[in-house]
């Protein structure tokens, strides 16, 4: 009878088997899909919902209230960024009151931190716009140099910056924590490259992109003109 009783208990352990591992392992790959879930949310929240545009005094072109508002993270290294401000330039031409531009920074390297110190030393003597007019038409005279200090400076002087100003400016701790306030901005809105452009909340990587979609918001803006 013993024997009996001793067998239906083991029957009745391998029919229902307790692995602690397997389950904790269970629950691990419950929670990481959870988790990846989530990130997956999140991302497409970020992608498709960025939130709109703040003016920045100085870095800002056009009506904060357009039909149409543009952020742009810039390397200014790029020379996709030089094509990309001569197609956003183009289409302010072609509709003035129907686009907002704002610019942000988005350093890729030490150089490229460098120059975005100096445009905004420049803008904090409220000459963004005409100190990066400069700097995209010397593109070609600069940019295959392994330093672009002296360019920088000479730029600065033939404007009519403040020199000792703008040298105070390049040094300050206050005007690196601007460009890294930007960078970090992008790098939560999942910017991994430049030139990058939100359109009305909505993300488009590279000038080629741009240009599509520029093409496609001509039509609704002239439109309402």
């Amino acid at each position: 009878m013993k024997k009996e009783s001793s067998h239906n208990s083991d029957h009745h352990q391998r029919k229902h088997p307790e692995d602690p591992a397997a389950r904790a392992w269970f629950m691990i790959f419950v929670l990481i899909v959870c988790i990846g879930i989530m990130i997956y949310i999140d991302f497409n929240r970020r992608l498709w919902n960025a939130p709109p545009p703040q003016p920045i005094a100085g870095r800002y072109w056009g009506d904060p209230d357009a039909q149409l508002k543009i952020t742009q993270f810039l390397d200014f290294q790029s020379l996709d960024v030089v094509r990309g401000e001569q197609l956003i330039y183009q289409f302010f031409q072609k509709h003035p009151t129907g686009v907002f531009l704002q610019t942000r920074y988005f350093p890729q390297d030490e150089k490229s931190l460098l120059i975005a110190i100096a445009v905004e030393c420049a803008n904090q003597q409220h000459k963004f716009r005409i100190y990066t007019a400069h700097l995209f038409d010397r593109y070609f005279q600069w940019s295959g140099l392994p330093g672009a200090m002296p360019v920088l400076k000479t730029i600065a002087g033939e404007l009519g910056i403040d020199k000792d100003e703008f040298k105070r400016c390049m040094a300050s701790s206050d005007t690196l924590s601007t460009i890294m306030v930007d960078k970090v901005y992008g790098e939560s809105l999942f910017v991994r490259s430049t030139p990058s452009y939100f359109l009305n909340g909505k993300i488009v990587v590279g000038v080629d992109a741009l240009e599509k979609a520029l093409q496609d918001w001509d039509e609704p803006l002239t439109q309402d003109e």
